[in-house]
């Protein structure tokens, strides 16, 4: 018993190496997501843009990108594929691949015309939604995040896109 137990054991933690380091190159190569509240107010948007633009994401999703921050960050927008929605508020955003995209859009949903969110396709198929919802701190913002989360879910269970992912 001990040894079917132990043989089991060694097939469970090393079954995860043999799939990561096979030699089948056929397998999907894992997208490296940053996501990153900037804050609209930021005093700090040189140093920290300077760093955004070292960093080696794949996909780089901001939120509460003001106009100031759509600035500092053309450098970035020269080398990737992007969409963006820069305001002075805490509702602008932007997305920025380095991996090439079939298609990228800033949104809103169909009640809503304040709270955008950013859809995004890669090449390889895999979706990418991009939200900042209101913060539950009124009961009137209670209500409206509560209909942009419930809006998106039921934009999302209907993808035909074999992968969905959720950036926040």
């Amino acid at each position: 018993m001990f040894a079917i137990v132990a043989i089991a054991g060694c097939y469970w933690c090393l079954t995860p190496w043999f799939i990561t380091h096979s030699a089948d190159t056929t397998q999907a190569k894992p997208v490296r997501f940053l996501s990153y509240n900037v804050l609209n107010i930021n005093a700090h948007i040189d140093t920290e843009s300077k760093w955004l633009l070292r960093n080696n994401s794949d996909v780089i999703f901001l939120t509460e990108t003001s106009l100031a921050w759509g600035s500092a960050l053309q450098p970035l927008a020269e080398t990737t594929q992007h969409c963006a929605e820069y305001n002075d508020s805490p509702f602008g955003m932007a997305l920025y691949s380095h991996l090439p995209l079939k298609s990228c859009e800033v949104r809103y949903t169909t009640d809503n015309d304040i709270y955008p969110y950013i859809r995004a396709q890669l090449q390889n198929g895999l979706v990418v939604y991009g939200i900042h919802p209101p913060p539950p701190i009124t009961a009137t913002l209670v209500e409206e995040r509560n209909n942009q989360l419930q809006a998106l879910a039921t934009m999302i269970k209907q993808e035909k896109i074999m992968l969905s992912c959720w950036v926040i």
